[in-house]
């Protein structure tokens, strides 16, 4: 069972909070914290707003929406952000990121 993720439904889509670890081995959702804040490693750098494009690039590409569909609201210079992606409602998010996890925690023979 996966946590309950901290979402919040806006006028034309979702906002989510996330704590960033920027410089990791890989780029992935890593895990749901008890606060139900996202936890997502970069590969890249916090430098020159690398990490936050890469942040873009990776959550477009796992809710399948365009990169301008996604907006950093709050905590542009921080770890901690909330992250506004336009066109998804709740719910499929939550899909999402619960398979995504679920698909992590499967060991792979």
């Amino acid at each position: 069972m996966v946590k309950s993720v901290q979402l919040k439904p806006g006028g034309k889509g979702t906002a989510l909070a996330l704590q960033v670890v920027a410089r990791a081995n890989r780029t992935e959702l890593a895990e749901v914290m008890a606060d139900g804040t996202l936890r997502v490693r970069l590969n890249a750098p916090p430098v020159d707003g690398k990490a936050n494009r890469a942040l873009i690039d990776f959550l477009a590409h796992l809710f399948q929406v365009r990169n301008n569909d996604i907006e950093i609201v709050a905590g542009e210079h921080s770890k901690k952000k909330i992250v506004s992606i336009t066109g998804i409602e709740p719910e499929q998010v939550e899909k999402v990121i619960e398979k995504t996890i679920k698909e992590k925690q499967v060991p792979q023979s």
